[in-house]
């Protein structure tokens, strides 16, 4: 079977770029040649196409990565420790407080509560309505006085 000669390719530059995720299209500019000639180089030489190919080398790439962000974070670059446990085990440094209306200096937790009960004492935190059958609850808490305002 008479053809051309297969282009050169430098296999070792593919596969870094490739664990780099770059493209086939940019691999194949690096090297100055064809995307079809990258194309057939991958199938004459693996067996799969391009596609597969790059995705198997991301994926080495990506665990490489890891490894090493692993290895630094273990050898105490806190940098990495703060970088892997948030990135990797999904850690955060994050708090989120769910705001009910109350104000901030008071954090009632009621853990299942009636949702009415609950409402009239959020009202009674948040605006002095007072209700009976509170102050029994809150120890007989009472009504907060309001200072009268002279003109």
């Amino acid at each position: 079977m008479a053809g051309r000669p297969a282009t050169p390719i430098n296999w070792e530059l593919v596969e870094e770029m490739a664990e780099a995720h770059c493209t086939g299209a940019a691999i194949a500019r690096a090297l100055k040649i064809n995307p079809r000639s990258l194309t057939s180089g991958i199938r004459r030489k693996y067996n799969i196409d391009t596609t597969d190919y790059l995705h198997e080398r991301q994926e080495f790439g990506d665990s490489n990565i890891k490894v090493i962000m692993y290895r630094k974070a273990l050898k105490g670059d806190t940098t990495m420790l703060i970088w892997y446990s948030k990135n990797v085990l999904g850690w955060s440094d994050k708090s989120t407080v769910e705001n009910l209306g109350l104000p901030p200096a008071i954090n009632i937790q009621m853990i299942n509560a009636d949702p009415a009960r609950a409402k009239l004492i959020e009202e009674f935190f948040n605006n002095g309505k007072l209700n009976e059958s509170i102050p029994a609850e809150l120890g007989s808490v009472p009504e907060p006085e309001r200072a009268e305002v002279n003109n």
